[in-house]
């Protein structure tokens, strides 16, 4: 049987890595056909001797595979292709041979059955070390599946664990194999049940990734429930595959419906406005934008013209219905191979909505209540502040938001003016005040900058600080790539990996409270540390200059506080 090539795989420094999601869903990707055709999700294959064994009979299909992987890894890492080779092939004696070891354990399977993910979870944890929690969890969940009759009974096996309202421990490791569901071919069309066309396909995916799965003429009761659930959990896996497989199909050439060009575009019109509603549009993790306007460079060219990008790009904003969502859509698409040989012509575009701009509720969708119109405003100069758009362009577009964040404040103070103008009593300065200047606001920033560009350097492996430490200082990371992990019961689990121009740390000192995570250098690091008593001295200046954004910082902090480990 034929193998499905795969351009991506992760690198794994040990076997537990093998069973890590990104490597199932390597393997799943490779493997599809053989999976497909046997009803099997990767964990499933990875926790059966008998179909592992099977894999291992069929020399020509393990060899394509294995040669795919390695010739991936060794272009990506630099190593030798047949040393890869030698060490995948004992990698998948080795994974056969821990199943096999595993086969007959069915007093997990029982637990699982009997009293709940969260229980088998607790119990495992009493009698294994970390190395091995995982497999065995995993081992029994396979086994659970491998129960179900098909596609639609495996995802109804999860979404019933699901339901159970497990701890976020659990309910990660549900969201990884419900990923796997998505990210299946035969599965993902059975899960889905009927659709119209493409089109709608994508539709429904995007409801479901947000969890606002409407019912239709033939509902899918499974999906129901899915989508109840993930409208009050976090499940950033399987939202992250479902938006992977809108952008390979959006991007792809595939009619959305089969009923000519108009159908087609009335149909990418609908999609283009379910999209914008579950914030799938946009977004760090995903190019569906650049997928969206490749598709609209193909659906409205003219006939005997040529469609270029900028045309495109122009067909994009005319179809977005708010400012809000053409300026995040421009802000998105900048950071694409397409923004970038574009770059020019998004900032025009950009600049012409900022200039149109009357109110940050222009920036948000409509009837948002205040306090969703300060997050959703933060949230889009963020996104804008991270972009590779050049930094001045950066910094001018952000100024005019954080103006108009001073002025639905109703604040007095604006932001455009270099200095600080001195305090008034009836017309008059304040006796405290008069005779002095203000001092410029680029001196003090540049006397902080002077007091706070202590540097750091952390090597690989080692920790920045640990959750439940008491917090003396935060940190920029300047060069480097930062783990941010947090504890659910005896367990690390990863939450976040920041790089350059991330900020750490810094809650903590915002607070007082004890170190929310732990923070471990994955690569050689360089830090600029910023003391407590230097950033605790910015914030009280900030909350006498600018109480608005001092009460923003600190409902940042209390939001994450409070939030779950996976929705960090």
């Amino acid at each position: 049987m034929a193998i499905t090539p795969v351009k991506e795989a992760p690198e794994c420094e040990d076997l537990s890595d093998f069973y890590s999601f990104e490597s199932r869903r390597t393997i799943g990707r490779l493997l599809r056909k053989y999976l497909d055709e046997n009803g099997l999700l990767a964990i499933e294959l990875m926790h059966s001797y008998g179909h592992m064994r099977s894999l291992l009979r069929n020399d020509e299909m393990l060899t394509k595979a294995v040669h795919n992987i390695a010739s991936v890894q060794a272009q990506a890492s630099g190593c030798k292709h047949h040393e890869l080779v030698d060490r995948l092939y004992g990698v998948v004696e080795e994974i056969a041979d821990r199943a096999r070891d595993s086969r007959d354990d069915d007093k997990h399977l029982a637990l699982l059955k009997e009293k709940g993910l969260e229980s088998l979870i607790e119990g495992i944890n009493r009698e294994a070390g970390d190395g091995e929690a995982h497999f065995m969890i995993r081992s029994a969940l396979a086994k659970y599946l491998g129960g179900a009759a098909d596609w639609e009974q495996k995802l109804l096996l999860l979404v019933e664990q699901a339901e159970t309202e497990p701890e976020d421990l659990a309910m990660t490791y549900l969201d990884e194999i419900i990923a796997e569901v998505f990210d299946g071919g035969q599965a993902l069309r059975e899960v889905l049940g009927y659709q119209r066309n493409l089109g709608e396909a994508l539709g429904t995916l995007s409801a479901l990734s947000v969890g606002q799965y409407e019912k239709k003429r033939r509902p899918v009761p499974v999906l129901e429930r899915l989508s109840a659930i993930r409208s009050r959990r976090a499940m950033p896996l399987s939202r992250s595959v479902m938006l992977d497989r809108i952008e390979t199909e959006l991007g792809g050439i595939k009619p959305l419906t089969g009923d000519g060009k108009e159908a087609d575009q009335k149909a990418f019109k609908k999609l283009v406005g379910q999209l914008v509603n579950h914030y799938a549009l946009v977004g760090k993790d995903n190019m569906i934008s650049e997928a969206a306007t490749s598709r609209a460079k193909s659906l409205f060219v003219k006939k005997g013209s040529y469609e270029s990008w900028e045309k495109a790009i122009d067909d994009m904003v005319d179809l977005l219905q708010t400012k809000g969502a053409k300026f995040t859509y421009l802000i998105d698409l900048s950071d694409t191979g397409v923004g970038e040989s574009k770059q020019a012509y998004i900032i025009e575009k950009l600049e012409l909505i900022v200039q149109s701009l009357r109110s940050v509720t222009d920036l948000v969708h409509k009837k948002t209540e205040r306090r969703g119109v300060i997050r959703g405003v933060a949230h889009v100069r963020d996104r804008l502040l991270a972009t590779s758009l050049p930094e001045i362009w950066r910094q001018k577009f952000a100024r005019v938001i954080y103006n108009l964040l001073m002025d639905y404040e109703g604040g007095q103070a604006k932001a455009a003016g270099p200095k600080e103008a001195p305090a008034k009593t009836g017309g008059k300065a304040k006796p405290a005040e008069a005779g002095r200047k203000a001092e410029p606001a680029s001196k003090r920033s540049k006397a902080m900058t002077k007091r706070i560009l202590a540097s750091k350097k952390i090597e690989a492996g080692e920790y920045i600080f640990r959750e439940g430490d008491e917090g003396i200082e935060a940190y920029m990371i300047q060069s480097g790539q930062v783990e941010i992990s947090r504890k659910s019961g005896r367990r690390d689990v990863p939450i976040a990996k920041v790089g350059k121009g991330s900020f750490i740390g810094e809650m903590a000192l915002i607070d007082s409270k004890p170190r929310m995570a732990s923070a471990r250098a994955l690569k050689d690091t360089a830090l600029t540390v910023i003391p407590k008593s230097a950033l605790q001295a910015s914030l009280g200046n900030l909350e006498k200059s600018d109480p608005f954004m001092h009460r923003l910082v600190v409902m940042f902090v209390d939001r994450m506080r409070n939030h779950p480990v996976i929705d960090l």
